[in-house]
């Protein structure tokens, strides 16, 4: 039998593959949905939407350029570990949406259900790689960052970051598709905060 771990959180190398695997998977499925539907949502998967909506470039492209930038500061607050697993981790989001892309279509999507299952996926998505010590990247490192070194609050940072995002939106989408925006990013910050707390899943003695 295997021994018990002193500490719940961690995982074997095999469990972090899996995890961040499940985590890749529903996110990837979340941000087509998102795609199919003209919408974004807030962090640098919602900017990479709006660029590829802009650019006509492929959405895995967008997303792995932009995050270009962020890998400093992930490497400066978070050290090389979590750096790697956060490189592999975009990286596989980004090939897997390239190869995805051409295979999955959406004959029919409702607008409302589908900003609803898009936020749910990519917040579990979301979630399943946090726990296994990994991020798809993007402003919340530059927001731990900035609040480490000059004491300017993450939140205030990553609030900042999206409602950029949503401005540019506000040019680029339409009305309709600009209110199903901010709903999928209210739908998935909250799930986000509501289970990214680990003293509620994890005893503390």
């Amino acid at each position: 039998m295997e021994p018990i771990k002193r500490d719940p959180t961690e995982h074997a190398l095999w469990e972090d593959i899996f995890g961040i695997a499940i985590g890749v998977t529903v996110c990837g499925l979340g941000l087509l949905i998102f795609r199919d539907l003209g919408l974004t949502v807030g962090g640098t998967a919602g900017l990479a939407l709006l660029v590829h909506y802009g650019t006509g470039l492929s959405l895995g492209l967008c997303y792995s350029l932009i995050n270009l930038p962020f890998y400093l500061f992930a490497w400066v607050k978070m050290g090389w570990a979590f750096t790697l697993r956060t490189l592999a981790t975009v990286t596989l989001l980004s090939v897997g949406l390239e190869w995805a892309a051409g295979m999955i279509q959406f004959s029919r999507l409702d607008p409302l259900l589908g900003t609803w299952v898009a936020g749910v996926l990519v917040g579990l998505g979301l979630l399943s790689v946090f726990r296994h010590g990994a991020s798809f990247g993007g402003s919340g490192i530059l927001a731990a960052f900035l609040q480490d070194h000059f004491g300017i609050k993450a939140g205030y940072v990553q609030l900042a970051f999206d409602a950029g995002v949503l401005a540019l939106a506000f040019v680029m989408l339409p009305v309709g598709a600009l209110a199903y925006s901010v709903l999928s990013a209210i739908i998935l910050n909250t799930l986000v905060a509501v289970n990214h707390n680990r003293s509620r899943y994890v005893g503390v003695s």
